[in-house]
């Protein structure tokens, strides 16, 4: 979640990879790749010592083409392919490239795998918990689903909804980063009074007397944020004014 001037910023921290865990369920297929919808048995009888795990990890592992399931948010035809799935239609989504950085599986029971991934935006867990029940023959469904990580946001960092209503300080302690330390990661300038009123009149970047290099850099002035300009290609733009308006 994000407020005031971050919420400027909120696009940075949806592009981040993204760390899940969870478990699948071997032996059954569904419409919605989980227990969403119904579940059907694939008729094959698990024998879940046949699995080469780590070939199955090896597969996964890097630039991938995924299906994204019909179940979901994706519009076709200008509607929601989860809108058109529910009234018995199959909307057609364009596969996509996505990149799993890593993969790990491990047995849970006689039909059911652990697994730990790290992978790009876009992402969708349920087809890769698809495919790799194509992948070993038995078909797969997504029965548990945990986001632990996006980008250096880590759940064990994160405060629950209950526990902030009994102790609102605990967000002095952890739950929550500022703009200052979120942007530590990009190329950082600080800025004169001149300068600053240079961009914050909107005047071509490229005119400012400042160096950008490629992507990100953040600007503070008098010790706090001002701007976060992108250069991509030589192409500069005004990503986000960190500022009050009337400053």
């Amino acid at each position: 979640m994000a407020i005031n001037k971050a919420t400027k910023l909120i696009r940075l921290v949806t592009s981040l990879d993204k760390c899940y865990s969870g478990k699948l369920k071997l032996g059954y297929t569904s419409p919605s790749y989980d227990t969403e919808t119904e579940l059907k048995n694939s008729g094959v009888k698990v024998d879940i010592s046949t699995l080469d795990i780590p070939l199955l990890e090896k597969t996964f592992k890097g630039e991938i083409e995924q299906e994204p399931p019909s179940y979901s948010a994706l519009k076709v035809s200008g509607k929601r392919a989860y809108q058109l799935a529910r009234k018995g239609l199959n909307p057609t989504l364009p596969s996509r490239k996505v990149t799993i950085n890593s993969l790990k599986l491990s047995v849970a029971s006689c039909d059911e795998l652990i697994f730990k991934v790290s992978c790009s935006k876009g992402t969708y867990i349920r087809s890769l918990v698809n495919d790799i029940g194509l992948k070993t023959g038995y078909g797969a469904v997504l029965t548990e689903l945990v986001r632990e990580k996006v980008g250096d946001f880590n759940i064990e960092d994160s405060v629950s909804i209950d526990d902030l209503k009994k102790d609102p300080a605990l967000l002095e302690k952890k739950g929550m980063t500022v703009i200052d330390v979120f942007l530590s990661r990009f190329n950082k300038l600080e800025i004169d009074r001149t300068q600053y009123n240079y961009l914050r009149n909107g005047n071509d970047i490229s005119e400012s007397g400042l160096e950008f290099p490629e992507g990100f850099s953040y600007l503070k002035y008098s010790g706090s944020p001002a701007f976060l300009i992108e250069n991509r290609g030589g192409v500069y733009r005004y990503f986000a004014f960190l500022r009050d308006e009337n400053d």
